[in-house]
């Protein structure tokens, strides 16, 4: 039978997994350049050390269960850097000012020439629910279809730049990953301390059923 807190230990694991998993789909969602294979590479890395862990714990492996803890502090660590890191952009407007302008560098050559690349402006203004760029507006040319819900477009267009929505978008990403790491973080304490037990508690067992 499986003592309690090595049950404990897996069913946190279990829950630190799918957590894992939620954050993934959700980075995927907002990602604006469609690439996801780092998220699913990273998410098959996390499940892996989720396993090792499990394993260590079943089979009285302490010397995988050090390693494990040890990962557990680092991703701990690299956890407080993150949400710090993530705060500072939510925080500083010099930050959102950035984000502005390297995402009107990328986009005000393509909206310029919309004829060309109309498919890829037309899927992000429908996606952003945005209308061109703060330096840059359709007026002279008349506006796309994609810059309003029901076109024709003409006193209902979308009120924000793309740039605009593109900040605003990223920063509520943001808050929600800053609220999804705090709840990571505590998952590996948590992790790390009952690991930490059950290493305590081994020696003493096996030393036990040596005597018998």
């Amino acid at each position: 039978m499986i003592p309690p807190l090595e049950i404990a230990f897996i069913v946190i694991c279990g829950v630190d997994a799918a957590i894992a998993i939620i954050f993934t789909a959700a980075s995927g969602l907002n990602n604006m350049s469609g690439s996801v294979m780092p998220s699913i590479v990273a998410l098959l890395l996390y499940i892996a050390i989720s396993a090792m862990g499990i394993f260590s714990v079943l089979k009285k492996k302490r010397g995988l269960q050090l390693a494990y803890m040890i990962v557990q502090i680092i991703i701990i660590v690299l956890g407080f850097l993150a949400v710090i890191g993530l705060i500072v952009i939510c925080a500083v407007p010099m930050v959102h000012t950035v984000l502005k302008g390297l995402f009107i560098q990328d986009w005000i050559t393509k909206m310029k020439d919309y004829p060309k690349n109309s498919a890829e402006v037309d899927d992000l203004q429908k996606k952003l629910k945005c209308c061109g760029l703060t330096p840059f507006k359709y007026n002279d040319t008349g506006y796309p279809s994609s810059c309003c819900e029901i076109p024709p477009c003409s006193n209902n267009v979308f009120p924000k730049s793309c740039d605009e929505a593109h900040v605003d978008n990223t920063l509520s990403f943001v808050r929600s990953a800053i609220g999804l790491l705090c709840v990571i973080i505590a998952v590996k304490i948590a992790l790390t301390v009952l690991i930490s037990l059950i290493r305590k508690r081994q020696p003493m067992e096996e030393t036990e059923e040596d005597e018998e």
